[in-house]
């Protein structure tokens, strides 16, 4: 099995993810809200992604994980958004939108 580290996320790459739609709903982003705020909330990390269908195509696939408050009550949990570039257009789609562990 190799081994797949996890890269730095660029400054571009934070704006952009705090861009998205499902990002932004999952940590109730304000609009004017940029990548150096998301950042300071969340753990995020970037993988290279290799298709089984052809190990040659890679693509970016983004993991971000905090724990977020929920409700009047507080409640916590802890969150998870998953995003893969896609191959097609380079969009970024959620692989899977919050569950929580």
């Amino acid at each position: 099995m190799n081994y797949n580290p996890p890269l730095p996320i660029s400054d571009a790459e934070w704006n952009e993810l705090a861009a998205h739609p499902a990002v932004r709903d999952n940590w109730y982003l304000d609009p004017n809200d940029t990548g150096d705020d998301l950042s300071a909330q969340v753990y995020g990390a970037k993988f290279e992604h290799r298709f089984d269908a052809n190990p040659h195509l890679v693509t970016d696939l983004y993991v971000l994980t905090a724990w977020i408050t929920l409700g009047k009550d507080g409640d916590a949990r802890n969150a998870v958004v998953i995003l893969c570039r896609n191959k097609e257009d380079g969009e970024l789609e959620p692989l899977s939108l919050p569950f929580p562990f």
